[in-house]
């Protein structure tokens, strides 16, 4: 569980948080994590961070022959990570509606080219290699991350609405297809992992919404029932069709970060909000809306 900072938690009476939980929708509130929460700038397919993995792979003894190798080899071991997850998620009998489901770690991509174009240190132990090529693929993951990403900070509001949520007892976790080896540099960089109860990240799990069976497991961590839960995210496929099979509802919140063709509605949405309204969003959980 993530730990709260004290700070964050405004003072309330006891008798004051069960008045206000009363008039929530919900117990439970997960938060989708890039473009709902925070606002963010990324473009992994850009030239400056390949270059920049690039220098640092051979600064640290691992040789590719030219960037466009790099990100070649990147590639093919990304894919036979996703056949191997794959095949353990199917071995473990979590059913996934298609390849689009499932999510290879990242950390075990950087871990291969490691392996396979760094120069073998013949006076190191397996432990001692091991634990070298698991240090620098961390390292490698984050700095390619931070080359590639020149804007990471909170949506106006959010840090308000995850500390009334709180104070209420509203539980509240960190829903996310994402990549444990940068994200959770980043939850600690924005603070989050004191504004929240818990996170599940794709990589950890080797699947991603809108599999059902990672809304479930929301849910088992959260303690919470689907029928008082409510998803808040950015993505109508991934976030609000995926809720909505879990039995979830959900709030979605049309941002820049939204893909594709973004519709302004989501046609599966409890409700729909132009951008990252958290004063809206709050005002639709507390059961405040007028005119409704």
């Amino acid at each position: 569980m993530l730990r709260r900072n004290a700070m964050f938690r405004r003072r309330q009476t006891a008798q004051q948080s069960a008045t206000h939980a009363d008039h929530a929708r919900y117990d439970a509130v997960f938060f989708d994590m890039y473009g709902t929460l925070v606002d963010i700038r990324n473009d992994e397919t850009a030239d400056r961070p390949w270059q920049a993995l690039w220098r640092f792979f051979a600064d640290h003894g691992v040789y590719f022959d030219a960037v466009d190798d790099l990100r070649a080899e990147f590639g093919r071991y990304l894919a036979q990570e996703k056949t191997s997850v794959a095949a353990r998620l199917a071995r473990e009998r979590i059913e996934v509606a298609d390849e689009g489901e499932v999510e290879p770690d990242y950390l075990c991509v950087y871990s291969a080219l490691i392996a396979a174009h760094g120069r073998d240190d013949g006076g190191a132990t397996d432990n001692d290699r091991t634990s070298a090529t698991a240090e620098l693929a961390a390292q490698a993951g984050r700095l390619f991350r931070d080359a590639a990403t020149p804007q990471l900070r909170l949506y106006s509001g959010a840090e308000a609405l995850l500390g009334r949520l709180h104070d209420v007892g509203i539980r509240t976790l960190l829903v996310s297809n994402a990549q444990a080896c940068f994200t959770r540099g980043e939850i600690q960089r924005l603070g989050l992992h004191m504004m929240l109860d818990d996170m599940l990240l794709s990589s950890d799990y080797g699947v991603k919404k809108p599999n059902t069976w990672f809304f479930e497991e929301a849910l088992h961590l959260a303690g919470t029932l689907a029928s008082r839960t409510l998803m808040v995210g950015n993505e109508e496929r991934a976030d609000i069709l995926g809720a909505a099979r879990a039995g979830i509802d959900a709030a979605y919140l049309c941002t820049e970060q939204s893909v594709g063709d973004a519709p302004r509605i989501a046609q599966h949405a409890t409700r729909s909000f132009a951008g990252a309204d958290y004063g809206a969003l709050g005002a639709y959980i507390f059961n405040e809306e007028r005119g409704r």
